[in-house]
């Protein structure tokens, strides 16, 4: 079973995809922030993560960075999704390694599900 650490600090938003994942097939497990993550990110060692780009503390930019210098998880896929969808935070999410970037508003959880099937599962 494919593992995914959704990075997010809305307690409401992180327990809607964890739910439609689950339903999916995958196991979850949640950080609230960008330094949570970086603390479990060995423990949990996911086959890939969501990660939402406006967090306080460590930024999704930033948390997208460290991980990426992380030699065993510079190719795991990282879902990005935000509410700022501007092309500028999008073109940053890119350059520092983000697999995918969604629109939080206009994102659904079945277009969330076959991202992460197709990343997890390449051809």
């Amino acid at each position: 079973m494919k593992k995914i650490l959704i990075v997010e600090d809305d307690t409401v938003t992180a327990k809607i995809y964890r739910t439609r994942l689950e339903k999916a097939g995958f196991a979850v497990e949640t950080a609230a922030n960008g330094q949570a993550c970086l603390d479990r990110l060995n423990e949990v060692a996911p086959d890939g993560l969501l990660v939402d780009l406006m967090m306080p503390g460590i930024s999704g930019i930033e948390l997208l960075k460290r991980i990426r210098a992380i030699p065993q998880f510079q190719s795991v896929p990282v879902i990005c999704y935000t509410n700022a969808f501007v092309q500028k935070l999008i073109d940053e999410a890119k350059a520092a390694g983000a697999t995918h970037v969604f629109d939080k508003s206009t994102m659904t959880t079945t277009m969330l599900v076959e991202a992460f099937t197709t990343a997890t599962n390449p051809s």
